[in-house]
């Protein structure tokens, strides 16, 4: 049921990604982490990162006013606690929360979205 409400977290985040017109047209929110290589428990977060198009480049001020109207779109969606705080990081995040319910059980999921994070997602395959 946990890894249901995560790919449904993650369908929702790729729906806010599609309506963000700062973010090239096929950009796609991956799962990587503990819930990607499935080390995690059912209490961990969900750690996606954006990966967009090949060609396409997003860096320095405008990664990050992108990140900014993302996380607008975040809280058109619906996610709680949308925090920006760490937009101007070398990676940039965005941490927020999801009500989801399945199978007629609500949870919150606590999520963090970061932008081009290739090494994360290296990572994650490798373990």
């Amino acid at each position: 049921m946990i890894l249901r409400k995560k790919a449904l977290v993650r369908e929702l985040a790729e729906s806010a990604v599609i309506k963000c017109d700062a973010l090239p047209i096929g950009t796609k929110v991956v799962v990587l982490g503990s819930s990607a290589n499935g080390f995690g428990s059912p209490n961990s977060d969900l750690d996606m990162c954006l990966q967009v198009p090949q060609g396409a480049v997003l860096s320095g001020e405008e990664g990050i006013a992108a990140m900014g109207k993302l996380a607008e779109k975040l809280v058109e969606a619906g996610m709680i606690g949308v925090d920006t705080a760490r937009l101007t990081a070398r990676i940039p995040v965005i941490k927020f929360d999801c009500r989801v319910e399945v199978d007629g059980y609500e949870s919150i999921i606590e999520c963090d979205i970061s932008m081009q994070n290739p090494l994360a997602c290296i990572n994650t395959g490798l373990l």
